[in-house]
């Protein structure tokens, strides 16, 4: 059993640092170091080489790729059994490895380890926001209770904190914004049992998100989810509906980010195609909140979202804070 943890750096002198100390924090120290920088212009990798560290391997690129190729080209590059994805920005908890190293010998048959976790903003252990907490770990396969499933692919949007053995991996990422890692996992999901941790592994980011950029929204984050959910599913209705009504038409919360990062023509169209994979959404009350909401000045939607964001992180009971 090798673990590599696979960093992808682009920009990314301002908080690198402090990723890196997460990794040299964990517990255990059976495992690799991969850092792939995607043409950086700043002090990245004179920050990484500071760090006098065994088994680190940090490879500068010339060509800068879109950010789902160089996540690519970490797998390409990963000589390991297994590879554990960290964003050059997020925050790794101090047991991280050891945890998934115990899951891998005992259990040979799992291809995919995700776990649940929580946005920050400057400090990573006051959460602002997180993933669903769940009540026990759970084994996914294609078998699952939808709502488990769907669950799971939502905790892989995100590539920090999520194990993959290498040679499970069918297929290249798909270059699109919110589904490049998922584009690997359904493959995977289909055909092999996975486990979905109810362990925030890693703390993400907010302030150096992607989903910040508008160019983020040039093609409709709900029409990749359409296209990949059809390409995996479409044989299983059931599931494939069920993913098209509840995971994609009903995600009121995406048109938030939609409407303050990529403006308001993307906005509408997002609705639009919401409306037309579920038409019952008009009888949603929820969705006309929504709609409501986000036709309003810019400050107050923002005010709104920080307001919704510290209640529901109140009644949030997270599994636990990264150490």
């Amino acid at each position: 059993m090798s673990i590599t943890i696979c960093i992808p750096v682009y920009n990314g002198e301002a908080t690198i640092y402090e990723t890196l100390q997460s990794v040299i924090r964990q517990k255990c120290t059976d495992f690799s170091i991969l850092i792939v920088d995607n043409n950086s212009s700043d002090k990245s990798i004179e920050i990484c080489n500071s760090f006098k560290i065994k088994n680190i391997k940090i490879l500068q690129f010339k060509n800068k790729l879109p950010a789902g190729l160089n996540f690519q080209r970490c797998i390409d590059l990963c000589e390991t059994d297994y590879l554990v994805f960290l964003s050059a920005d997020d925050i790794l908890d101090s047991n991280c490895i050891n945890i998934y190293s115990d899951i891998i010998k005992s259990r040979n048959d799992i291809s995919i380890i995700s776990r649940t976790y929580y946005w920050f903003d400057k400090n990573y252990k006051k959460p602002i926001r997180a993933t669903c907490q769940l009540n026990k770990s759970l084994v996914i396969n294609s078998k699952s209770d939808f709502i488990d499933i769907m669950n799971f692919i939502d905790s892989t949007c995100q590539l920090s904190g999520l194990c993959i053995k290498k040679n499970s991996i069918k297929n290249d990422i798909k270059p699109f914004p919110f589904v490049e890692i998922p584009s690997i996992i359904l493959p995977i999901l289909k055909t092999d049992n996975s486990i979905h941790l109810n362990y925030n592994s890693v703390a993400i980011r907010t302030s150096s998100s992607g989903a910040n950029l508008k160019s983020t929204y040039d093609i409709s984050p709900s029409k990749s989810w359409y296209e990949l959910f059809e390409y995996n599913f479409s044989k299983n209705t059931k599931l494939f509906n069920f993913l098209v009504e509840v995971y994609i038409s009903k995600n009121y919360d995406s048109l938030v980010q939609i409407r303050l990062n990529g403006g308001y023509k993307k906005f509408i169209e997002e609705i639009n195609f919401f409306i037309n994979k579920n038409p019952k959404i008009l009888f949603d009350i929820k969705f006309y909140i929504y709609f409501l909401i986000l036709n309003l000045p810019i400050f107050l939607i923002e005010r709104i979202k920080n307001i919704y964001k510290k209640f529901t992180i109140k009644q949030v009971n997270l599994s636990n804070i990264i150490e």
